[in-house]
């Protein structure tokens, strides 16, 4: 069985990278042991997709990309020697994310940038993960704090907490005051989503319905709820 750990280089640096590195665990002696690749000094990013281990990581100044299968390691070319990068995978595709940049190996023959960006994209912990046109990424900020799951909509580029929701509203419905004094104002987006739009309704209560003040009909908002 193939598991990763993940460590931070430095604990005490509040920029240190996260590194995830292989280890094999046999079930019968349930013993742990590291897995060694020769041609890295230090794997930082690791995953495993089509039973081939995949193991990111540098050798000297440079970073390399190590697929390793029946004990058989090759150097496959990687779009940036130069940069830390993060392993994922959509299906049984290897995925890289750069700070800036995302590529997918295709058909493990070569690179395709599906997503580059001026904004930094989160920092993941676990293997960012492509389902249909929407990449998760689980940001594990600091210790305990601020830890969030992103979705990134590669269609529309938009990147999103999982909390956080972008769209056109489609209705603000008046205010309702009930007999006991509490008030509720609801508000309709509607998201694209392939050929049939996603309508989703959200109530604000109490002191929040100003919030719904001035917005209008039409115009993009975000909406962040717990």
């Amino acid at each position: 069985v193939f598991a990763s750990i993940r460590r931070e280089l430095d604990i005490k640096d509040p920029k240190s990278l996260y590194i995830t590195q292989p280890y094999k665990i046999d079930l019968q002696t349930n013993k742990i042991t590291a897995i060694k690749v020769k041609a890295l000094d230090l794997v930082e990013s690791c995953i495993v997709t089509d039973n081939t281990l995949w193991c990111y990581g540098k050798k000297g100044k440079k970073h390399k990309l190590v697929s390793v299968k029946n004990g058989k390691e090759t150097i496959v070319p990687v779009p940036k020697e130069e940069a830390c990068a993060i392993l994922g995978f959509a299906g049984d595709e290897l995925l890289i994310e750069y700070s800036r940049e995302i590529y997918r190996y295709k058909d493990s023959q070569s690179w395709t940038q599906i997503y580059t960006s001026q904004e930094y994209l989160p920092r993941s912990g676990l293997p960012p993960q492509l389902y249909g046109n929407k990449l998760y990424l689980r940001d594990e900020g600091r210790g305990e704090n601020r830890k969030n799951l992103w979705i990134l909509d590669l269609d529309t580029c938009e990147l999103e907490k999982f909390y956080e929701m972008t769209g056109l509203v489609k209705e603000v419905k008046p205010v309702q005051t009930f007999p006991s004094g509490f008030t509720k104002r609801e508000l309709i987006l509607e998201r694209p989503d392939g050929n049939y739009p996603q309508v989703i309704s959200f109530n604000f209560l109490k002191n929040n319905t100003s919030l719904l003040d001035g917005v209008q009909v039409g115009s993009k908002v975000k909406v962040t709820f717990d």
